[in-house]
């Protein structure tokens, strides 16, 4: 029985090219390195285009940074399995902050063969316009994962799949149920005080 396992798993990695990498958590690499180099050479896309490859399309595009990535033929091969999915159509940047782990050059190294093409140089980094007359100009950003109710105020829920991932609930996705719209609290003004009553 243990020389037909093996055998089968000899023979996937003979097959499977994205499987004979050896990967290791070393320590995170300096941004410089962590930035997907100019390709000249790759069509340049626009988020909208992007949009139409999520978890349902034909193929499974993200982005990273100024990258965009066909993930299709990798999502039955990456290690924390279709979570790789919630970013379908989308960037992977927010998920990689909660897993620190992709922020090394052997990851990039993967993530650059499935490179297809560009993000649009004006959609890398989208400036948020505001107008001050709507109560919700000042909404925080929120992680991408969550699952939203409602827009406004703002109502969402943590995916089920990624609850088990962490023994306490990452900020980031922590349930969000709004009434109003958040207010502006400046950081250095704010205390927090606690009264026990016995």
């Amino acid at each position: 029985m243990a020389v037909a396992g093996s055998a089968c798993a000899l023979g996937i990695l003979a097959v499977d090219p994205f499987r004979l990498r050896t990967v290791h958590a070393d320590a995170p690499a300096n941004e410089e390195k962590l930035t997907p180099p100019p390709r000249k050479d790759l069509p340049v896309y626009k988020k909208e285009e992007i949009k139409k490859h999520g978890k349902k399309a034909e193929r499974i595009w993200v982005t990273y940074k100024t990258g965009v990535y066909d993930v299709t033929d990798f999502v039955g091969l990456h290690p924390g399995g279709e979570k790789l999915l919630l970013a379908a159509g989308g960037s992977v940047e927010p998920y990689w902050a909660l897993y620190a782990q992709h922020r090394t050059e052997a990851v990039m190294e993967i993530l650059e063969e499935l490179r297809i093409g560009n993000l649009d140089p004006s959609e890398v980094e989208e400036v948020k316009e505001t107008d001050a007359s709507d109560p919700y100009a000042s909404e925080p950003e929120r992680h991408p994962a969550l699952i939203v109710d409602q827009q406004r105020p703002f109502n969402a829920e943590t995916p089920p799949s990624l609850l088990v991932d962490h023994f306490r609930t990452p900020n980031e996705l922590f349930f969000v149920r709004n009434h109003m719209p958040v207010p502006k609290v400046p950081h250095l003004k704010f205390h927090l005080c606690m009264f026990y009553v016995f």
